[in-house]
């Protein structure tokens, strides 16, 4: 091989050059999205970094259409179904176990969330308890949020 002429440089690819978005490295990522699995894992699995992830997302946000733009779509649903279906099994769980159901109301419900680190179910400030204590004493406001 020859020597490359003066002033040409050679393209060389960088090192951690994030990889194309192909059809099998998205599915590694949704199915690993679907089992439950962080996003450092799911971005592992498909052999990519996480910043690339992130990356694909933000290309994805500012795309009206196209490959980024279903591919963001995509995470959102898988999101939304590994979500739905831990739910689903935190609700059975409620069915033998009170505090199972508790702990999804506090998490879906910004009324009963406690920044402290302690429940308010069942506790003295509970909002629903407060509220059934007004029923009693003939004080609770039925148009109260």
């Amino acid at each position: 091989m020859g020597s490359k002429p003066k002033g040409v440089k050679l393209a060389r690819p960088k090192a951690g050059m994030p990889q194309k978005l192909t059809e099998e490295v998205k599915d590694k990522i949704i199915d690993a999205i679907r089992c439950g699995v962080y996003i450092e894992t799911a971005a592992a699995v498909a052999g990519i970094t996480r910043q690339t992830f992130y990356n694909w997302l933000r290309r994805g946000k500012e795309e009206k259409r196209g490959k980024f733009h279903d591919f963001v779509k995509e995470v959102n649903i898988a999101f939304a179904e590994v979500t739905r279906n831990d739910m689903e099994v935190i609700g059975l769980a409620g069915e033998r176990d009170w505090k199972a159901a508790a702990w999804r109301i506090e998490k879906r419900d910004k009324l009963y969330r406690d920044t402290s680190g302690t429940s308010k179910i069942g506790s003295e400030d509970d909002p629903f308890i407060v509220f059934l204590k007004g029923v009693r004493d003939g004080s609770a406001d039925s148009n109260a949020e």
